[in-house]
């Protein structure tokens, strides 16, 4: 599966499958990370690394957008803090 970046605001980023697939994960120090709180997956910051961390939690564009958006308008400034 080729995956690529829509768009990407450190440390988020949107992707893509190229079929119409869309997901946002967080990417940090060479690896990626699943924005799912209770069980955050990581996995090298390669394509292959990508799918992994989403998994089945691909959606529409539109929700992905949406979800993506708030990410870099709310939790850059948290996640900042956490890290």
């Amino acid at each position: 599966m080729a995956i690529m970046i829509v768009l990407e605001d450190e440390p988020y980023r949107l992707i893509t499958d190229g079929d119409e697939h869309y997901a946002v994960i967080e990417a940090r120090d060479g690896l990626v990370y699943s924005l799912d709180s209770h069980d955050r997956h990581e996995a090298p910051d390669t394509s292959d690394g990508m799918a992994a961390v989403v998994g089945d939690d691909w959606c529409e564009q539109s929700v992905a957008m949406k979800r993506y958006q708030y990410m870099i308008q709310y939790e850059a400034r948290y996640s900042q803090v956490l890290w």
